[in-house]
């Protein structure tokens, strides 16, 4: 999330579910090496939030 105060909300809802979140610094951290990516937002703004050239091969 590009909104810090977002994050952070987003993390405190998630941690009683059990779920293992690892905060990114970038778009192309949050990619790398993943198996299955998935995005949403309601930014107009920012809404190109990956490019071609950050999904690797497979995915």
């Amino acid at each position: 999330d590009t909104d810090p105060a977002a994050l952070r909300k987003f993390v405190a809802n998630m941690a009683p579910l059990g779920f293992d979140i690892t905060i990114a610094t970038s778009a192309a951290d949050a990619v790398r090496g993943a198996d299955v990516i998935t995005t949403c937002t309601a930014d107009k703004a920012n809404a190109t939030v990956l490019t071609s050239d950050l999904i690797e091969p497979g995915v």
